[in-house]
Parts: structure tokens; sequence; C-alpha cells
């Protein structure tokens, strides 16, 4: 019974710490993707045509 119990814990920490990277990843990508496109696009735009 105790081992059972360690190892449903176990689970739950594991779970919470793939939900942290998923929500952490996915704020990086929500910010970081509308400034690339907004500097980065026009920037290479510029660097072909120059």
């Amino acid at each position: 019974m105790k081992l059972e119990k360690q190892i449903l814990v176990e689970e739950m920490k594991l779970n919470v710490h793939r939900i942290d990277e998923n929500f952490s990843s996915n704020i990086i990508m929500s910010t970081l993707l509308p400034i690339a496109k907004k500097f980065g696009i026009p920037y290479l735009i510029h660097r072909i045509f120059k």
C-alpha cells in the first residue's frame, strides 16, 4: 500500500513537471512568434533585395 502511494505521488510529480514544461514553451512560442514575424520577415526581405 505504501509503495503504491509513493508510485502515485511520483507520477503526479512527473505530470506536474510535464504540464509546466508545456505551458512555459507555449508562452515562449506565443511571445517570440509575433516578434519574429514583425521584425524577421522585413529584415529577410530587405537582405534578399539589397
